[in-house]
């Protein structure tokens, strides 16, 4: 699915809202680990306005970490998920790998 268009019937399709834990912050080059003065999004506000979200699924440790240092949701599962980035890391998984990881949302979609 390489497509912009396909991939937005799909999210669309199977009820996925794609959302950043950073609304805002200061960052020198593309690396998650030179995030600074991070402003969370209203994620609270999200989840009030659409009750039926039963799944987080954050999209790297540093998304998962800032998520839960603002948040403190109750009634929603929340999962740190590795990373989608083709850039090398820490904790970086073979695209099978992550794929695999990626698989525990099925459970969640409609």
């Amino acid at each position: 699915m390489h497509d912009y268009q396909e991939k937005l019937e799909f999210v669309k399709k199977h009820r996925i809202a794609l959302w950043d834990s950073i609304k805002s912050c200061y960052r020198e080059g593309s690396l998650d680990g030179n995030i600074m003065d991070e402003e969370p999004n209203d994620i609270e506000g999200v989840i009030s306005r659409h009750p039926t979200i039963r799944l987080i699924a954050c999209n790297g440790t540093k998304s998962y970490k800032i998520f839960r240092k603002n948040f403190n949701i109750q009634g929603i599962d929340v999962i740190k998920m590795p990373s989608t980035s083709p850039i090398p890391g820490r904790y970086t998984k073979s695209f099978e790998g992550k794929v695999e990881a990626w698989s525990r949302i099925l459970d969640y979609l409609v």
